[in-house]
């Protein structure tokens, strides 16, 4: 993703997408692998920001992974910024962390180690 572009558009529901430009044209914006920047308070009154994936990699092929999903914005509905071209690093990484594990297939989870405790008698 290094020579990629990224892009920032609030669509016409004021959703934040974040999305790796690959196609600009006089009518669309073409963003792959897109992303909704979800922002919420948490119980301390700081904000919490979440990066969500428009499309879960579970619904889409091996080879769909690998190249990637992609969504057409028309300009006419959504709000154009160029916040892409100052993100901090924080989220850049954290739309990448989103970006490579669409991308890589699932590894079943481990068991975890140790003892099991029951929550509820049997």
């Amino acid at each position: 993703m290094a020579d990629s572009k990224l892009k920032i558009i609030i669509d016409q529901v004021g959703r934040t997408i974040i999305g790796e430009i690959v196609e600009d044209n006089d009518t669309a914006y073409v963003l792959k692998n897109a992303a909704t920047i979800y922002v919420q308070p948490n119980e301390s009154g700081q904000l919490q920001v979440q990066t969500i994936p428009l499309f879960f990699k579970e619904f889409i092929t091996e080879e769909g992974r690998e190249n990637g999903v992609q969504f057409t914005f028309n300009k006419a509905t959504v709000t154009d910024t160029t916040a892409a071209d100052i993100l901090d690093d924080k989220l850049v990484n954290q739309y990448q962390k989103i970006v490579d594990n669409l991308a890589s297939p699932s590894e079943p989870a481990a068991a975890p180690e140790g003892d099991v405790v029951k929550l509820f008698d049997e």
